[in-house]
């Protein structure tokens, strides 16, 4: 089983900091509750069935809140959101990232810290839950590049997810300038089938927070 580590009911970070410069050798890794949800059930940890969102959340905006409440209103179980200091796209957070991040109104949903980079290795950590996804991230993981261009390895991790009783939540998003859903995504049927998509008439708002960041920085550069 997986090494469940809690520290306090909210924003510790300085706890999250300490567990963060650590080492760890659990396989799969830990993780730390930054908040517990207020809504729902009471809840100490994310159980099996619960709905887990990953992400950045740099910065966390209405978009993700929205898919929260709908994921919530639509399927079993809290909603937690994951942050996870290790991701395969990027560098690896900092301390004082995390803590910036931690900082955001999550509330009223939970929030767990990980160092897990991969989906084979967060469905290890949350057997039987249901993994919120934006349809741009389910396509990510589809990609054989971050498979080291090999389909078996692309199926062995398809395999290992379900053998963790884990499914995906798709939520449909702009592409290259179109919206991309259910309708017109190309996964493979294996993949798919682990897939239940959010129709676009409950969510079809484009917001990222890549775009956030973006628009922060010209208006920075405007006002300097």
């Amino acid at each position: 089983m997986a090494n469940r580590e809690e520290f306090g009911l909210d924003e510790r970070v300085e706890d999250v900091a300490k567990w963060l410069a650590e080492p760890r050798t659990s396989d799969p890794p830990g993780y730390y509750i930054a908040a517990r949800p207020q809504s729902g059930p009471q809840v100490s940890f994310p159980e099996a069935g619960s709905l887990i969102l990953p992400g950045s959340f740099n910065p966390l905006h209405a978009g993700h809140l929205e898919i929260a409440r709908i994921a919530e209103a639509n399927f079993t179980g809290p909603c937690w959101f994951e942050i996870s200091t290790n991701n395969v796209d990027k560098q690896p957070l900092a301390v004082s990232q995390l803590e910036s991040r931690l900082r955001q109104a999550f509330r009223p949903h939970g929030v767990v810290v990980t160092k897990t980079a991969t989906f084979v290795q967060k469905s290890a950590l949350f057997p039987g839950s249901m993994f919120i996804v934006g349809a741009d991230t389910i396509v990510r993981f589809a990609d054989l590049r971050y498979h080291h261009d090999d389909p078996q390895q692309l199926h062995s991790a398809i395999e290992i997810i379900a053998a963790n009783r884990c499914r995906f939540i798709v939520f449909g998003r702009m592409i290259a300038n179109k919206f991309v859903d259910r309708q017109n995504i190309s996964l493979g049927a294996e993949l798919q089938a682990m897939c239940t998509f959010v129709n676009r008439e409950q969510f079809s708002m484009d917001i990222s927070s890549t775009g956030l960041r973006a628009d922060n920085d010209i208006n920075s550069s405007e006002g300097s």
